[in-house]
């Protein structure tokens, strides 16, 4: 699984959007999502938290057990030197 940004935006109520596109087992989706942006002493923290249908992505086949909704959270950290 990979995610590559492509757009890093504020909307109107200040909130960042994050927009990018993420791929699975060779699927590639579009997907946008708020991100939430903490400072830390060392440097940066960023937080996406998004559903997606793992059927869109080929994942899992037909089952009566797996949820199609699958909650996807992404954390990144960036430090200072």
């Amino acid at each position: 699984m990979t995610f590559e940004a492509t757009e890093i935006a504020i909307d109107k109520k200040g909130k960042y959007r994050l927009t990018g596109f993420l791929t699975i087992k060779g699927v590639k989706k579009r997907v946008v999502t708020l991100l939430e942006i903490t400072r830390l002493k060392t440097g940066i923290s960023m937080l996406a938290n998004f559903m997606l249908d793992r059927k869109d992505f080929g994942v899992g086949g037909n089952s009566l057990v797996l949820s199609d909704e699958v909650n996807i959270k992404m954390k990144y950290v960036g430090f200072r030197n």
